[in-house]
């Protein structure tokens, strides 16, 4: 619950740029970017047990500070569920068509809220899991890159004439586009006729 807070916490506008923490006598500081996610920070800043956060601007200047046993004692804004609706007042209380419209629309309220914000959170846990897997994609690839590289600049320096993985694939491929003329009359290779 306490991360769910701080990371609420993190989020309200204006954004920080960087978060000090405050442990005890020690001060750090974490720096915020577009690649940082809030869920792994805010269960970061739980694990720390923080005495206090302040959150700040560009140019370090304070934007909001709390203490993160402050956030968790804080009440919710929804009411209760077991809570009834607001009875309607007046002459509006009287008519039993417009009690019942009033009721309707405080359920759909309702379940509309709830509805956003499981959806809120869901969705910041979809692009948390995009960005990691997007991460891990550029890192392959910049692997694959660098073994590419050692291998063109290994076979530089040896004057070898065997051809590397990049000429194989090539060589393949020009050898099936060259097969396939030479043989006019062989069917497609997905089997279906002219």
């Amino acid at each position: 619950m306490a991360a769910k807070a701080i990371r609420y916490w993190l989020m309200r506008r204006p954004r920080p740029v960087f978060v000090r923490v405050v442990v005890g006598k020690e001060i750090s500081e974490m720096t915020f970017d577009a690649r940082t996610s809030f869920a792994r920070t805010a269960e970061s800043l739980d694990a720390m047990d923080a005495d206090r956060l302040e959150a700040l601007d560009a140019e370090r200047k304070l934007i909001r500070a709390t203490k993160p046993a402050e956030l968790e004692d804080e009440p919710e804004a929804e009411p209760e569920a077991d809570e009834p609706p607001p009875a309607p007042i007046g002459a509006v209380a009287s008519d039993p068509e417009t009690a019942r419209f009033v009721l309707v629309a405080n359920l759909i309220s309702e379940a509309y809220k709830h509805s956003t914000e499981v959806a809120f959170s869901r969705l910041a846990d979809i692009v948390d899991r995009m960005t990691r897997r997007t991460e891990s994609t550029e890192r392959t690839i910049e692997s694959l890159r660098r073994h590419l590289l050692a291998e063109a600049q290994e076979k530089y320096e040896n004057g070898a004439q065997e051809p590397g993985l990049a000429e194989q694939l090539i060589g393949a491929v020009a050898g099936g586009m060259a097969m396939a003329k030479t043989t006019p009359d062989a069917p497609p290779p997905n089997g279906k006729g002219h």
